[in-house]
């Protein structure tokens, strides 16, 4: 009788946590999200499902790394700019009924099976949330690769603005091209990683194939239909607080990298080399060509010599290798701490 008794409860107990449970939706072992500003849905071709993404976390990373995942760091950051655009663009004229784009070239191409590198995550974390707009309005961010019969949809908008921009063929033309301010023209990636390895930043790769005034806004996800803050947004400039670099291993690097063969670095110290490197980059001090590479080599020597004597240091101190007074300032400048412990 105790027997049956257990057995009609545990039953019981398993029938209301059965009506209780939430019903499974969509692919196994990938949440369901509910669509919301922030997220985006994705026509994926090889299984015809819908998912729902954030569009900052998982999202925009694989898109950076399928589109141009070997990029320098600086083209990488305008290339999630575009592609953030994009997709905030195809929000408001989606590909289709019950989707916002595909996942593939149609659109832009989306693949998780891709392996994420630091800069992958960086690029998309250190724009968090800008897109490019004109007139008010998010532009249709075309881009192409550049090389072959794509390179005649490339745009050189470089100093230009209004109706004197070149818009692209890819999209709908207008005389004058204001008529259509969703075209504003057509970024190419060869192009702007070649850009980013002559000293462009970021914003300026950008400006040079959608014009001179085209307009980056931060997404309100507070206000309805991603309404974009003020036109005087603050462009981002710190690191995550959360980086520390050690001054020891610096120190070490800046004595033996510039002394290897190209492209050899010391062991374990890269990581915090190219923050170092990012912060001297964003002080103008250190070409977009040689950060970014862990390497603290020459043009890095002579990149923190300047920051030594930009900051009033010592002639004694300005060698172009860290010391705490002046790794701390910059660190305290851009956002990273700086570990004095070994």
């Amino acid at each position: 009788m105790f027997h049956r008794k257990l057995l009609a409860f545990l039953l019981l107990v398993f029938f209301v946590i059965s009506l209780t449970a939430p019903a499974a939706s969509g692919i196994a072992g990938k949440k369901t999200v509910t669509p919301t500003e922030d997220t985006i849905r994705v026509y994926r071709t090889a299984t015809g499902q819908i998912e729902v993404l954030d569009i900052e976390t998982e999202y925009l990373p694989y898109v950076v790394a399928a589109e141009n995942g070997e990029a320098p760091f600086e083209s990488m950051k305008a290339q999630a700019v575009v592609s953030r655009t994009f997709a905030y663009y195809k929000k408001n004229h989606p590909s289709g009924s019950n989707f916002d784009l595909y996942d593939d070239e149609r659109d832009q191409v989306y693949n998780p099976n891709k392996v994420l590198n630091k800069n992958h995550k960086k690029a998309v974390s250190e724009t968090n949330g800008f897109i490019l707009k004109y007139d008010g309005d998010t532009i249709c961010s075309f881009y192409v690769k550049g090389t072959g019969n794509t390179a005649k949809y490339v745009t050189y908008n470089e100093g230009k603005s209004g109706d004197s921009i070149y818009q692209t063929s890819l999209g709908w033309r207008t005389d004058p091209p204001s008529k259509n301010p969703y075209n504003r023209g057509c970024m190419g990636q060869v192009q702007a990683n070649k850009l980013a390895n002559k000293g462009y930043d970021w914003i300026s790769i950008f400006k040079y194939f959608y014009g001179e005034d085209i307009i980056l806004t931060k997404i309100d996800l507070t206000k309805s239909n991603y309404k974009s803050q003020s036109k005087n947004t603050k462009l981002p400039n710190k690191a995550s607080e959360d980086e520390v670099v050690s001054l020891s291993v610096l120190r070490k690097a800046a004595a033996n990298d510039p002394a290897r063969p190209q492209g050899e670095i010391t062991p374990d110290a890269d990581d915090d080399v190219k923050i170092v490197e990012e912060a001297l980059a964003k002080e103008g001090l250190l070409s977009s060509k040689y950060a970014y590479d862990g390497s603290y080599g020459t043009a890095t020597i002579k990149a923190y010599k300047k920051w030594q004597e930009s900051i009033g240091s010592a002639p004694r101190y300005c060698d172009g290798i860290p010391g705490k007074k002046d790794l701390t300032k910059l660190g305290k400048k851009y956002g990273f701490t700086v570990d004095t412990s070994n």
